[in-house]
């Protein structure tokens, strides 16, 4: 199954040179991959394609890619990943500090000889 998607040309005009227009582009691509995804699945499944109206299916034409459903979901998923790491950096933090009181200061752990 080809997946939408993932389709992109970087170099839009084909002018051997990628512009700021086009780096441009090419960001707001990859901020709307996780989104794209979800819609182009949908797409796939008749009644949720026609519950939410979605066209993003060979069939049906791929119209509903970066529509305004598949720039909040991937919002909420970029969002969603900083956070994720936002908890990972402090667990890592609190990990370290742990292992760090738990072995002590060399020198200073009241280990008399």
């Amino acid at each position: 199954m080809k997946i939408e998607s993932f389709n992109w040309i970087v170099d839009a005009n084909h002018d051997g040179r990628i512009s700021l227009n086009e780096l441009g582009h090419t960001l707001l691509w990859l901020y709307q991959i996780p989104g794209n995804l979800v819609v182009e699945t949908l797409g796939h499944v008749p009644v949720a394609a026609h519950l939410f109206h979605i066209q993003a299916s060979a069939q049906a034409g791929y119209y509903s890619l970066n529509s305004w459903f598949s720039f909040v979901f991937s919002l909420f998923f970029w969002l969603y990943a900083l956070l994720e790491l936002s908890n990972l950096k402090n667990l890592v933090k609190e990990k370290l500090a742990q292992r760090h009181h738990h072995h002590g200061t060399p020198g200073f752990g009241g280990h008399g000889r």
